[in-house]
């Protein structure tokens, strides 16, 4: 029971060092699957049920969950996120892409391209052309 209400929480643990009974350096390097909230490796209804509660103010995220919350890439983990991955959950939608862009350099052509869903858009000196 406590083992599942912590992994509902994903609560992260603060270690405590031994003899000092002060606090180490410990950073939260964990990363999670976009959509993966509770990290077990898979996406299903826990995952959008913590981002409900999350947006309802009941449980805090770590960055790591903060981030596989937000299944748009907007910086926010809110309701958007929860309907987006609510519909994934029940295969009728999938993520939107999060747009990682290479740029290509010609002149002063600047081409930029997503490196997932192949989006591109175009600067040439410095104004938006495409």
């Amino acid at each position: 029971m406590i083992l599942l209400v912590l992994c509902l929480l994903g609560s992260s643990v603060t270690v405590l060092a031994e003899n000092q009974g002060i606090e180490d350096d410990w950073e939260d390097t964990e990363t999670y699957a976009q959509g993966d909230v509770n990290g077990d490796g898979k996406i299903n209804v826990m995952d959008y049920g913590m981002v409900k509660r999350f947006t309802m103010r009941q449980i805090q995220f770590t960055d790591a969950q903060f981030d596989a919350a937000d299944v748009n890439g907007d910086g926010k983990a809110n309701a958007l996120d929860y309907m987006i991955l609510k519909r994934v959950v029940m295969k009728l939608g999938e993520f939107p892409c999060r747009h990682v862009y290479d740029e290509t350099v010609v002149g002063n052509l600047h081409v930029f391209t997503c490196r997932f869903c192949k989006h591109q858009y175009e600067r040439f000196d410095g104004e938006l052309i495409g």
